[in-house]
């Protein structure tokens, strides 16, 4: 039943809990995160704190980060950023509480760009197929035998035949 699983789940939800921002800010910000989750005033919010936290995290090195063309290199400046030990755990809470999400905006937001994502991605496979097909015909052109490659990653439930003895 959901009560009897629900003993397992608080200890990995703690766990979750625990690691939130670790290793990705400096230490004294991440218990400035923590304090913030735990003294939400509306208890019914709290899972919009680490969403919030991570959107004032960008806004708050949003300069460095749009000056930059490459998301490998944001990414490097944002790790760069948020590990600065002078990283100010006041103006982040205060800007993640200043956003002011709630739950209901926040399944709102993952409603409208779940749709957008799902577009975006069934485009990508149809470009994708379409370039596969016309690397296929080149080949075929310059008279090559098209050949298929299948990976056990594409074959639901493969298993490995064992290794037949004394072969």
């Amino acid at each position: 039943t959901c009560h009897e699983a629900w003993v397992p789940l608080r200890g990995a939800r703690s766990r979750l809990l625990m690691s939130l921002f670790l290793g990705v800010l400096p230490s004294g910000t991440v218990l400035s995160v923590w304090d913030y989750l735990f003294s939400v005033p509306d208890q019914s919010e709290p899972s919009v704190v680490p969403l919030s936290v991570a959107l004032a995290v960008l806004k708050l090195h949003q300069t460095p980060l749009l000056a930059v063309d490459d998301a490998g290199e944001m990414l490097s400046s944002l790790t760069r950023l948020t590990q600065q030990e002078c990283f100010d755990g006041v103006k982040l809470i205060k800007l993640a509480h200043d956003l002011k999400l709630t739950s209901v905006q926040l399944q709102q937001l993952r409603r409208h760009h779940r749709t957008r994502l799902a577009v975006q991605v069934a485009t990508r496979r149809q470009r994708d197929a379409a370039s596969a097909e016309q690397r296929k015909h080149q080949l075929q052109l310059q008279g090559h035998q098209p050949t298929t490659s299948i990976t056990t990653a594409a074959v639901p439930n493969f298993r490995s035949p064992s290794p037949t003895r004394g072969a």
